[in-house]
């Protein structure tokens, strides 16, 4: 990788790079532990995208997302 191209990929994340990638995610999908359905991040995006691109800035410059994004829960499925 050119010296430019790593520039361009390891500098902080853009509020035009998040919402493309909001916006190419699933609907109907609950990608968190807290139950919110992507479209719920597309329709507040005016009111997150300062506070979420703060959040995964911060992530990316230390190299780890918050505990509370590492969460998952799993459901055990019986087999029939």
């Amino acid at each position: 990788v050119s010296e430019e191209a790593n520039a361009e990929i390891s500098g902080a994340l853009s509020e035009a790079e998040l919402y493309k990638a909001l916006q190419g995610t699933e609907s109907g999908k609950a990608p968190g532990i807290d139950g919110l359905p992507v479209d719920w991040y597309k329709a507040f995006w005016a009111e997150l995208k300062e506070d979420l691109l703060e959040v995964l800035n911060e992530s990316l410059a230390e190299g780890q997302l918050p505990l509370s994004c590492r969460r998952a829960v799993l459901t055990l499925l019986p087999k029939k």
